[in-house]
């Protein structure tokens, strides 16, 4: 039985470039992949384009992470997003910077990262195990004693658990490493879900499935930092799209402490609530014969228009000219802070 320096459980993103690094530092390397082809989860990324990084700097990275951000930091100062996108380019594949900062492969397909691995793994001779799911991982004399169904097991002097955790099971990520890691005395906390889409309990939502917003801002109720920005859709259940999916982490932390969580969704970031106002004053003046749902057309996209004068409590129907002072400044309000 070969003996190994390092043995990386999982050949996703994580486990695939440790093994790569490993065997370029001049380590004997054995990668475990349970599946028949490395990267699996890689192929969902981005719309199957896979957005492999963000041009965001090292303090932007570090507080997406919140309070267990800093625990990264030193990781990332040896190891970033230009660096990572260098190793790629090496090879051959460039990259595109597209809205927010986005990195897309040139080729528009999360296959040629894979491609890319492949060939670093083949260069650095690390040895890729197919078809092997670990059960259990045994500390010997010496190292470890990898185990899986089927196999004799695999030695190696140190492990590296890149197991992904229990999304996607599809994509074989049913959270084994976490019974792995417990069995060899670790702690582990309970995890949450993190990049997800979110259910909302507001019944107006469902009204509007399938209502896209462009660069809209979200924050928490109750804090006044901006949690973030980026486009939105209404769903069935909630809201998703990348900024759903960037806050989330956010409010699920908060659900853990509290039963509901308060978003407050900015329709028009940049600009101050009396700014919009101000607008809205000058557009009812100029407009102030026709109907409110029509003019609000100007604002807004048309199917929100009735959710959001309902919202404010002002009827639809009513002639622009009729909006008193205080009614504007609510509908402003409005659109600086949808509640959710």
């Amino acid at each position: 039985m070969s003996v190994y320096d390092i043995a990386v459980i999982g050949a996703g993103a994580a486990g695939s470039l440790a093994a790569v690094r490993a065997a370029q530092c001049g380590a004997k390397v054995a990668l475990i992949e349970r599946n028949d082809r490395i990267g699996r989860k890689i192929l969902l990324t981005g719309n199957g384009r896979c957005n492999i990084t963000n041009s965001a700097d090292l303090e932007t990275f570090v507080d997406r992470f919140a309070e267990r951000g800093p625990f990264l930091r030193t990781a990332l100062y040896a190891f970033f997003n230009r660096e990572l996108l260098e190793l790629f380019s090496a090879k051959g594949l460039e990259f595109r910077e597209e809205v927010g900062g986005c990195f897309f492969p040139v080729t528009d397909t999360a296959s040629s990262v894979i491609s890319v691995l492949m060939e670093y793994l083949a260069q650095f001779h690390v040895d890729v195990i197919y078809g092997m799911r670990v059960t259990g991982v045994r500390q010997q004399a010496g190292g470890f004693l990898v185990e899986g169904c089927g196999c004799p097991g695999i030695e190696a002097h140190r492990i590296i658990l890149a197991c992904g955790g229990g999304t996607y099971r599809t994509t074989g990520t049913t959270g084994d490493g976490y019974l792995i890691a417990q069995k060899l005395g670790h702690l582990v906390i309970a995890p949450r879900p993190a990049l997800v889409p979110l259910v909302t309990s507001d019944q107006w939502v469902r009204e509007v499935q399938g209502v896209s917003l462009k660069e809209v801002e979200a924050s928490l109720a109750g804090n006044k930092k901006i949690a973030g920005r980026g486009d939105m859709l209404f769903t069935h259940f909630g809201i998703s799209g990348p900024l759903a999916l960037n806050i989330s982490g956010m409010v699920v932390e908060r659900l853990a402490a509290e039963r509901t969580v308060g978003l407050r969704i900015d329709l028009k970031p940049g600009e101050r609530v009396e700014e919009v106002d101000a607008e809205l004053g000058r557009i009812f003046k100029i407009h102030g014969a026709a109907e409110l749902k029509t003019v609000m057309k100007s604002i807004l996209t048309q199917r929100l228009v009735p959710i959001i004068l309902n919202l404010a409590g002002i009827d639809a129907a009513r002639r622009a000219s009729q909006v008193a002072n205080v009614e504007r400044r609510r509908l402003a309000a409005l659109l600086k802070g949808l509640p959710l």
